[in-house]
């Protein structure tokens, strides 16, 4: 992994997993870069299955991860997964978003879905390959919670949804997913329903252009009156401020690491891929190789670091943004400067280095930008130095 990163004997199978699956990763990943409709392409992935059921109690998967040292995982640890999504990363970005997976809206109703909630999801994925959607970012909002404007009105026997989400992943092509929506005014009013976008009318999803893993189907969704029934709200057993809290914290302090380790991943790809494709010579640039290597391994240690409290129950939610978001610029960092020591006009006529440039630059904008991260820290920073 690196000089500055020693690895376990699980730690290693499980990165090895990942990496076994390389030839078919790449192939699929070069489909979706030729037509982002290509995703459907993922079925015939290797880990297709295992990713489909990436995380899920052995109840809901009889597809676990099976490492070559005998072990058999079934619920990921946070940090298991960033190191399985970093290894992804390196194999192919766009899997990890296009394969059919639960995706974000699986940590929902892990953490505050009840028995019947989670078997109306999950077995969804015990079944088949099925594809999942995360709908909170809004257009002039983002994922900013006290400007939701989505509204949930209660109607006889269910809720009418109605506004609009933006850049939602999987949004054109899920099977099942959930719906942040306010039926209240104030921090207590949002509320999360469950949906199945092929069963519901009153629902209509447009693909977005994007310039990087096109396999993430970012999708503008509209919800006009789409009806759902009593059952679809989810965490009716929980108190209000239980439900939305609870379900976005651990969302994105689970994912926002993994987002930062899938860039790493990136960016040791292109690493690689200027080596082996002769676009610079290694022993001109051993100095820099090494450095390279180093800055990826430590920053994925840091990712591991945070990921572990995580794993341990603490919150540290704006540590592991400022963790999210020093990966993402020590890749792009990477990145960059393995292409100005290539051979003039690499980007230009090499086809895998061009895509890999574009598809590092998608990750700055996943799970928040540095910016929002960056002064979300600056406030911890300040009050522990005013409380200290």
């Amino acid at each position: 992994m690196g000089e500055t990163m020693k690895l376990s004997v699980p730690q290693m199978a499980l990165r090895e997993l990942a990496l076994s699956s390389l030839a078919s990763g790449r192939s699929i990943g070069q489909l979706i870069e030729q037509d982002p409709d290509n995703y459907l392409a993922t079925v015939n992935y290797v880990l297709a299955p295992q990713i489909n059921r990436l995380g899920l109690p052995e109840k809901y998967n009889p597809t676990p991860l099976v490492l070559s040292n005998g072990d058999v995982i079934y619920e990921l640890t946070v940090s298991q997964r960033c190191l399985f999504y970093e290894a992804l990363g390196y194999v192919e970005p766009n899997l990890i978003f296009s394969c059919p997976n639960p995706g974000m809206s699986g940590f929902v109703l892990q953490t505050i879905g009840n028995a019947e909630e989670q078997e109306r999801f999950f077995s969804h994925f015990r079944q088949r390959l099925c594809w999942s959607c995360f709908a909170m970012s809004e257009p002039m909002h983002g994922t900013d919670a006290g400007e939701m404007t989505t509204r949930a009105i209660k109607v006889d026997g269910g809720w009418l949804i109605r506004g609009e989400k933006y850049f939602i992943g999987n949004g054109i092509n899920a099977d099942i997913g959930v719906v942040f929506a306010r039926s209240n005014d104030g921090p207590l009013g949002i509320n999360l329903f469950l949906f199945e976008p092929r069963n519901v009318s009153g629902f209509s999803a447009t693909r977005l252009p994007v310039l990087g893993v096109p396999g993430s189907n970012i999708s503008h969704l509209v919800f006009d009156d789409m009806w759902l029934d009593d059952d679809a709200l989810i965490g009716r057993h929980l108190r209000p401020v239980q439900r939305f809290s609870a379900a976005a914290m651990n969302t994105f302090d689970s994912l926002r690491p993994c987002v930062g380790s899938l860039s790493l991943g990136v960016a040791r790809a292109i690493v690689d891929h200027v080596q082996q494709a002769g676009l610079l010579t290694p022993s001109r640039h051993r100095e820099w190789l090494q450095q390279a290597q180093r800055r990826l391994a430590a920053a994925l240690g840091q990712l591991i670091h945070c990921t572990e409290r995580v794993d341990r129950g603490e919150t540290i939610s704006r540590q592991i943004g400022l963790a999210k978001a020093m990966a993402t610029s020590t890749a792009e960092s990477v990145a960059e400067q393995a292409v100005h020591r290539c051979e003039a006009g690499a980007v230009l006529f090499d086809p895998q280095l061009r895509k890999l440039m574009r598809d590092i630059k998608g990750f700055e904008y996943t799970e928040g930008t540095r910016n929002i991260h960056f002064l979300n820290a600056c406030g911890v920073f300040r009050e522990n130095k005013i409380n200290g």
